[in-house]
């Protein structure tokens, strides 16, 4: 019996760690196209604009689909804070 997960999602009091989703293109294009971030990232190119983050995100979501998972890129997001009076 082969199990399949999707939709993974793992919540703390101030993050959520999910799958990534298309609209987190534009997202992941400003965090890494600045050169002191890239720099340091092996496969990224530089400039690294958002059609390349929709590539990425892509062949992801493409690859979850068709094989079994061999690692997980997920979101890393913060929760919106909590007003405290």
């Amino acid at each position: 019996m082969e199990v399949v997960i999707i939709g993974i999602e793992l919540e703390t009091n101030r993050l959520i760690l999910r799958d990534l989703q298309k609209g987190d293109a534009t997202y992941i294009a400003e965090r890494i196209a600045p050169l002191n971030v890239s720099r340091y990232l092996a496969v990224v190119p530089h400039p690294y604009n958002l059609e390349n983050a929709e590539e990425f995100i892509n062949k992801v979501l493409e690859q979850q689909l068709l094989e079994k998972r061999k690692g997980y890129e997920l979101a890393i997001t913060m929760k919106p804070m909590s007003c405290v009076a």
